[in-house]
């Protein structure tokens, strides 16, 4: 049997799906391989009893697709949840540091002034200063 996909293995080759196209359109001339205008499934699972394309597979797959979407949907719901959640505390310790630095400021000025103490000593300035030493 031939292979039906690109040698990378993504997609059908346009040959395989020309070769399907004509098998159906063949098929649907011939009455034995019809059950209510539609082709039969061949696969055992169904007993034949809907055909390829029916609304019943369609549901099926629509089935699996939507079980695949809502899995995505709640674990997108959950991580935009927990990024909230994350948000919110980043912004009330934010809150919380910005009250803090309000209040240090504050406290600083209500702090009085103080001016430097008066030079009560009566030996001259020059004692101030320490000399270099050689």
């Amino acid at each position: 049997m031939y292979n039906m996909h690109y040698e990378t293995g993504a997609g059908l080759k346009p040959e395989f799906i020309d070769g399907v196209r004509n098998f159906i359109e063949h098929t649907m001339t011939l009455d034995i391989f019809k059950i209510n205008g539609l082709v039969r499934c061949p696969c055992s699972a169904c007993k034949c009893l809907e055909g390829i394309g029916s609304s019943l597979q369609a549901e099926a797959l629509d089935g699996v697709q939507i079980a695949a979407m809502s899995d995505q949907i709640t674990k997108l719901t959950a991580a935009l949840a927990e990024s909230e959640r994350r948000r919110v505390a980043e912004q009330a310790s934010m809150s919380e540091t910005v009250q803090q630095i309000k209040e240090q400021v504050m406290n600083l000025a209500r702090r009085p002034t103080t001016s430097a103490p008066d030079d009560t000593d009566d030996e001259s300035d020059e004692d101030d200063y320490v000399d270099l030493t050689p």
